[in-house]
């Protein structure tokens, strides 16, 4: 069977990815920018690695970061803000795989599930037409690869970054926190993502709140501890 070139008109041949990894899987994306669990840093920061013009003109960009950090959510996420259809490559082969064309966006995570030689021929074969998004943990693996635009290294958030989150989070609610209290629950809770901070306060504040009564210290203390035992069971 052959291969149709891209120059070619599709209805006159059968098109085939160039190798088997090609983008096939369409996620969706609306409402991803605004869901995203990220300071202005993160987000000036995702703004500039993939802009308009960047996008149109298929750039490839890489993300990296420690397990947690929100890579995928930043990639989705990104692609929800330049209004691009967000497109997993995968190497199923049963799946039919998309050409190259404006308006997606192809996302290959992790790089390191892969062969290295595929994920090449994957950018190589996308990029210029659509720009492509490659994720890992690994700086290092990212860096073997030929023709990324940028690197973006996303972090888990410092103390005190969960300390003023912790704070915004409970803004409105009753609460007997203390500005020592929130300090010393964001050490508490280094390490964690924002998403897992989020789930500690909120199922703190629900515990008291339906009630009817204040959010306290010993709430949170409590449902941290109930999120490093199940995480410590997994």
């Amino acid at each position: 069977m052959r291969t149709l070139q891209r120059d070619e008109p599709e209805s006159a041949f059968t098109w085939q990815a160039p190798s088997s990894l090609a983008a096939r899987l369409e996620v969706p994306v609306s409402g991803g920018w605004s869901r995203m669990h990220a300071g202005d840093k993160r987000r000036q920061m995702l703004e500039a690695a993939l802009t308009s013009q960047a996008a149109a003109q298929g750039t490839a960009l890489g993300i990296f970061g420690p397990y947690l950090s929100g890579k995928t959510e930043a990639a989705l996420a990104v692609c929800d803000l330049r209004s691009l259809r967000a497109v997993y490559a995968t190497a199923q082969t049963d799946q039919q795989a998309l050409r190259p064309q404006g308006g997606i966006c192809v996302i290959i995570d992790p790089v390191s599930e892969f062969e290295i030689e595929e994920v090449q021929s994957c950018i190589d074969y996308y990029r210029s037409d659509c720009p492509v998004i490659c994720i890992d943990r690994s700086q290092e693996v990212l860096a073997s690869l030929v023709g990324l635009d940028s690197l973006v290294r996303l972090r888990l958030p410092s103390s005190p970054a969960i300390s003023d989150y912790l704070q915004q989070m409970l803004t409105g609610y009753p609460h007997q926190l203390s500005e020592n209290d929130f300090q010393q629950l964001g050490e508490a809770m280094q390490g964690l993502s924002l998403p897992q901070v989020n789930q500690v306060a909120v199922d703190a504040a629900l515990s008291r709140l339906q009630y009817g009564q204040a959010v306290d210290r010993h709430a949170l203390d409590s449902s941290l501890q109930a999120l490093n035992s199940m995480q410590g069971q997994k």
